[in-house]
């Protein structure tokens, strides 16, 4: 069970990074060199997966400490892009050498996040 100082700090960083991602998005919505794609939520994808390969490879080096590693890996990157942990998750079952489950998962992940979507629009609208 998490603390509550934790959870604080999870809701504090979260907040953080759902503004970055909300000022990306009006920074990115009338820029569209091609029309119609999505480059505020594929620019946050990428930046996010960077940054937790950043956070990441900092951990691995260094001790940082508990607090924040949850302020940054889950509040503020969580806040700002799931897609970063979903990225870091793909790397490291590639890493450990496990390619097919890599694959399985984010093909998987895609299919049934889109799949999921379809099928929640098409119900709530009727």
């Amino acid at each position: 069970m998490p603390s509550w100082s934790d959870s604080l700090v999870v809701f504090l960083g979260a907040g953080v990074g759902a503004l970055g991602r909300f000022w990306i998005s009006f920074a990115f919505a009338s820029k569209s060199t091609i029309p119609g794609f999505p480059w505020a939520t594929f620019i946050v994808n990428v930046v996010g997966s960077i940054l937790i390969g950043v956070l990441m490879g900092v951990m691995f080096r260094q001790e940082m400490s508990g607090s924040w590693r949850v302020f940054l890996g889950v509040g503020v990157l969580g806040g700002f892009t799931t897609f970063s942990t979903f990225s870091w998750e793909a790397f490291q079952l590639v890493d450990q050498g496990r390619g097919l489950m890599a694959l399985l998962y984010v093909l998987g992940s895609v299919a049934f996040g889109i799949l999921g979507c379809w099928l929640a629009w098409s119900l709530a609208r009727g």
